[in-house]
């Protein structure tokens, strides 16, 4: 289908530079592109505040926007006025190779051996911004990661994607699933996202494949931990390490339901008056070594524990078992 436009939208126009078409529509956010869309129709100059007001966007989000136009040479600032205006040069495109050594030029001289690599070297601001006009990659990655946070990618998220590409050795898809990961728990802050990413590169879960692998398994983990909480009643959280590895053990290896936890639970809440993960853990250990996997053969051997004491002899030529919470402490205790 062909679309055309329709000639009564020529009576009111405004011009833009075609750089901004061919150039930076590609890397430009939707919020950047407002921005500036904004700024040119409306002669080409006003304050940030203005500029939020008109479109619905906070300020910070529009100063973060206003950054990438300022960096590629489009829009200059006044920061004692706060205002923003647009550049004669509309011609320059995108930032010079000469531009971005200046900058890395001015950062503080640091001796080499005094120097010591605690992580990856970080590209700056000018830098990640020449990454995504280099690479398609880092360019789809950027537009992927607005569309996941549901808002504009700041200048400071751009640079980290770029690190966790370029520096930890990440694929873009890579990085991609991290960011959908944690903003599908609501961990869109760039601190977690990279100590994900850094724990990912170490464990070298630096493949698409790799990663699905890894997330299947945090899945799997994350419904362990669900029945666990389930089970004892209790408000579901993050839980320890120690946590996590105690509801696997349980219910991937040992295969008791939640049935046999509940039962677990209250063995433990009668004997110690509230819930104690290691006193939990150690009751179903010992049903676990001793076959007990249903309430109803817990039930039984409790029974059994009932009846009239017999001869050490008689219990071990019937092989029998039985379980009370006098038992359990002792057991526990020892």
């Amino acid at each position: 289908m062909k679309y055309t436009v329709s000639l009564d939208s020529y009576r009111d126009v405004f011009a833009l530079p075609k750089s901004v078409v061919t150039k930076h529509l590609k890397l430009a956010g939707a919020v950047q592109l407002k921005v500036l869309m904004w700024l040119y129709c409306n002669g080409g100059e006003a304050d940030v505040e203005d500029i939020s007001s008109a479109i619905g966007v906070c300020v910070a989000d529009v100063t973060d926007a206003m950054h990438y136009w300022i960096s590629v040479g489009i829009v200059v600032s006044d920061e004692k006025n706060a205002t923003v205006e647009v550049t004669e040069k509309t011609n320059v495109e995108t930032p010079k190779i000469e531009s971005v050594a200046e900058e890395i030029s001015k950062e503080p001289a640091v001796s080499k051996k005094s120097t010591t690599a605690i992580e990856p070297q970080r590209p700056n601001r000018m830098e990640a911004i020449r990454r995504a006009d280099e690479s398609a990659e880092i360019a789809w990655l950027f537009r992927e990661a607005e569309g996941l946070f549901g808002r504009f990618v700041s200048d400071a998220e751009r640079i980290s994607m770029v690190w966790m590409v370029d520096n930890l050795g990440l694929e873009s898809a890579v990085v991609r699933m991290i960011i959908q990961h944690c903003a599908s728990i609501d961990k869109c802050n760039t601190r977690y996202i990279e100590k994900m990413a850094l724990s990912w590169a170490n464990s070298e879960i630096d493949t698409v494949e790799k990663a699905e692998s890894h997330l299947l398994l945090m899945e799997q983990l994350k419904k362990e931990w669900a029945t666990v909480c389930s089970a004892f009643g209790i408000e579901y959280r993050l839980p320890t390490e120690k946590e996590q590895n105690y509801a696997h053990t349980w219910i991937k290896e040992w295969r008791f339901n939640k049935k046999m936890l509940k039962l677990a639970y209250d063995v433990c809440v009668d004997a110690k008056g509230k819930l104690i993960i290691a006193y939990v853990h150690k009751v179903l250990e010992k049903w676990h070594d001793d076959g007990i996997s249903t309430p109803e053969m817990v039930a039984k051997a409790n029974d059994e524990r009932k009846q009239p004491k017999t001869s050490k002899k008689t219990l071990k030529d019937a092989g029998k078992k039985s379980y009370n919470i006098d038992e359990y402490e002792k057991l526990l205790l020892s």
